[in-house]
């Protein structure tokens, strides 16, 4: 128990004590800073990893509806991804930066029709993916989401 010494009958605390406290109050703070801090950037991935999948979602439902192949190109040097009308006579729909969170890797398949070096993965008319399997990485510090490309019904998982 703290006990308060009285100087001119007024009750005080010594300065080690007031020390002691405010040690205390930077270690708590400082943790719950760390924690917020971490699970700040793990919410800031998977809103990028959602948005991301609601535009695959987008171009495959565009391949079934035009009949057309429709994908997704990822630029790994400008870390954005374009969206796709037509893998042969390719028109760029939406370019999209990624700010903060790092196309890390992928190994989908090489397309070179855009004028620059891309990786992407395209849906044929009925949804289905156009060549094989491939993953793609989304990182952000420490923290890191996995995209699975499965060719089975043009599934797509986060792992």
């Amino acid at each position: 128990m703290i006990d308060l010494i009285k100087i001119n009958n007024v009750e005080a605390f010594t300065i080690l004590e007031v020390m002691m406290m405010l040690t205390v109050i930077t270690i708590l703070s400082t943790s719950a800073f760390t924690a917020w801090h971490s699970y700040y950037q793990k919410l800031r991935l998977e809103s990028v990893t959602k948005s991301l999948l609601s535009d695959i979602k987008y171009v495959q439902q565009q391949s079934i509806i035009t009949n057309l192949k429709h994908g997704i190109v990822f630029d790994l040097t400008n870390n954005c991804y374009y969206l796709i009308r037509d893998k042969a006579k390719p028109q760029i729909l939406a370019q999209n930066k990624l700010t903060k969170v790092k196309l890390a890797e992928t190994n989908l398949p090489n397309y070179n029709k855009l004028g620059f070096f891309g990786r992407g993965i395209f849906y044929k008319k009925f949804g289905t993916l156009d060549n094989r399997n491939g993953e793609l990485k989304l990182k952000l510090n420490n923290k890191e989401e996995r995209i699975v490309f499965s060719s089975n019904a043009g599934e797509v998982n986060i792992r």
